[in-house]
């Protein structure tokens, strides 16, 4: 199981790397160099999906590569820690006598030189320049050159192999700080380890749930596989020919064998196909649109409604698929949902263009601080993790029963049942009114203690994960 690496860094950094991985016979290098920031995106763009995983040689590539956005492998990047700058401070003190008060330095966290420095028992930095996820070169570079110029400092100590190239042609003696051969040998390891973990995953099952549904009706149009006159019957009976019954069991044997995956039907007309994660995850952009398979489906005036189920065996994604359907049907006609193997729920799935588009949200039902709660109130854990991801998303706990049934797409009477459960049970409060129109009766804003976090606390591929275990 060969791991195809992408490695993006500068020269000295990629020498490194490619140094450590010839000890890795299950890993195959891409390397691709790069000498100034500016070109990254233009070469990561012709080469960005030809590998499993791709390894950055420091935060700055990562980050830049991150913001663009168009990656949509593992990412990784070799960490500048200690024992890559003990390598160069050692060279420093040894060749040219130059004390750590007397040097420049980026990237690095403030923490971590004074910790490095307490443990040498030597007096700390006394220039640094940290950054977060914001890279600017040009403001890096100035600022070891100005501490230079003003006799501050003796030589520039930096992360970024593109300003030390700057200095050098400002005649600034700059020295660059290469990831240590145990770290890139630990992300090696790591990135194996994803990888295994991955293709795992994506041997997992997945099971699909669908019913066809009457534009404009609630109620599931059954159909199945003709092959006795008794289904016949019974499909003549419930309002579909036999011969409607089956051209749809055509489609959806055309729509499984599109995911490499078996088709059966249940005799309440709730068809379900079986194949394994890896498939359907790459049909659905990791379980964020439609499948690009869907349109073997399509039905004149029927919606498909269904869910998607991932378990590690079948009975599991089939329970999972089932409880998915639920939440699909709940979500409204020709709504897609799915609940992956750890227990969270995303959708409705978009129906936009594959890979750009989001789905509604994603949350969880396995939660034990929301069952307290749902078996107080009589409301269900996965209403209970929505109205969470509600409030993460607005970034507050107060809300109206307007806002909430906008937000939900239920009927506003349902939203204030829903917090009146709430209230009853000491979990929402109400704390003010508000009037949006000059007419009309002050609408209550209700405070929610669900436990509710910061926007930006947790990040699952552009949506929040709410599981608490």
């Amino acid at each position: 199981m060969q791991l195809r690496l992408g490695v993006l860094g500068a020269d000295d950094s990629l020498a490194e790397i490619t140094a450590v991985a010839a000890g890795y016979p299950n890993i195959r290098l891409q390397p691709v160099v790069y000498w100034d920031e500016s070109e990254i995106v233009d070469l990561l763009q012709p080469v960005a999906d030809t590998v499993d995983m791709w390894l950055f040689s420091g935060q700055v590539p990562y980050t830049i590569a991150k913001a663009w956005g168009g990656i949509r492998v593992p990412m990784l990047y070799t960490p500048h820690t200690g024992a890559g700058l003990w390598k160069v401070l050692l060279h420093l003190s040894h060749e040219r006598g130059w004390r750590v008060t007397e040097l420049s330095f980026d990237t690095f966290h403030p923490d971590e030189l004074q910790r490095l420095a307490a443990e040498a028992r030597i007096a700390p930095p006394e220039h640094l320049f940290h950054y977060g996820d914001a890279v600017d070169v040009d403001r890096i570079a100035d600022f070891h050159f100005r501490l230079w110029r003003e006799g501050k400092t003796k030589a520039a100590v930096t992360c970024v192999r593109s300003c030390q190239l700057r200095l050098e042609r400002l005649d600034v003696p700059a020295y660059h700080v290469t990831a240590a051969r145990d770290d890139i040998a630990r992300v090696l390891d790591l990135a194996l380890r994803m990888h295994e973990a991955a293709h795992f995953r994506d041997a997992q099952i997945a099971a699909q749930t669908m019913v066809f549904t009457p534009r404009g009706g609630t109620s599931s149009c059954p159909g199945g596989p003709d092959s006795s006159a008794d289904s016949r019957t019974a499909e003549a009976g419930r309002g579909l020919e036999p011969a409607d019954a089956g051209a749809r069991w055509a489609r959806v044997r055309r729509y499984a064998c599109r995911l490499a995956g078996t088709v059966k039907a249940a005799e309440d007309g709730v068809y379900t196909v079986l194949t394994t994660r890896g498939i359907l995850s790459a049909q659905t952009a990791d379980f964020r649109t439609y499948p690009e398979a869907a349109a073997a489906l399509d039905e004149p005036g029927c919606d498909v409604t269904a869910g998607i189920g991932v378990g590690r065996t079948v009975a599991e994604a089939e329970a999972h698929a089932r409880a998915a359907l639920q939440h699909a049907r709940q979500a409204g006609p020709g709504a897609w949902m799915c609940v992956l193997d750890d227990k969270s729920v995303r959708g409705p799935l978009a129906k936009g263009p594959g890979r750009e588009a989001r789905c509604g949200m994603t949350y969880s039902y396995a939660d034990e601080g929301l069952r307290a709660v749902g078996a107080q109130s009589a409301l269900s854990v996965a209403t209970l993790s929505r109205l969470r991801e509600v409030l993460r998303q607005l970034g507050t706990d107060e809300i109206t029963a307007y806002e909430l049934a906008d937000r939900l797409q239920i009927l506003p009477r349902s939203a204030r049942r829903l917090l009146a459960a709430l209230e009853a049970q000491g979990v929402a409060e109400v704390v003010g009114e508000e009037s949006p129109y000059a007419r009309g009766r002050p609408r209550k804003v209700y405070r929610i203690r669900l436990g509710i976090a910061q926007p930006g606390c947790s990040e699952n591929n552009d949506s929040f994960q709410l599981n608490s275990e």
